[in-house]
C-alpha cells in the first residue's frame, strides 16, 4: 500500500489510523525522510512505538 501524500492531514490521519502498525512498518523504509516525519507525527508517539517495534532489522 502507498499513501498518497498530496492529501490533507486530516485524510491522512484516517488512513493511518486503520492501518496495523506492522503494515506501517513494512511501508516505511519506502518512503523518503520527509513522509516518514510526517506519518510519525500524524500517528503519535504510541502508535509510531508500536511501528518501530514492528521494524525489521538491517
Amino acid at each position: 500500500m502507498r499513501l498518497d501524500f498530496k492529501k490533507s492531514n486530516y485524510a491522512l490521519k484516517r488512513e493511518l489510523k486503520n492501518m496495523q502498525p506492522y503494515d506501517i512498518a513494512e511501508m516505511f523504509y519506502d518512503l523518503d525522510e520527509d513522509e516518514q516525519i510526517r506519518v510519525m507525527q500524524l500517528i503519535g508517539v504510541k502508535q509510531t512505538s508500536k511501528v518501530f517495534s514492528r521494524l525489521p532489522k538491517y
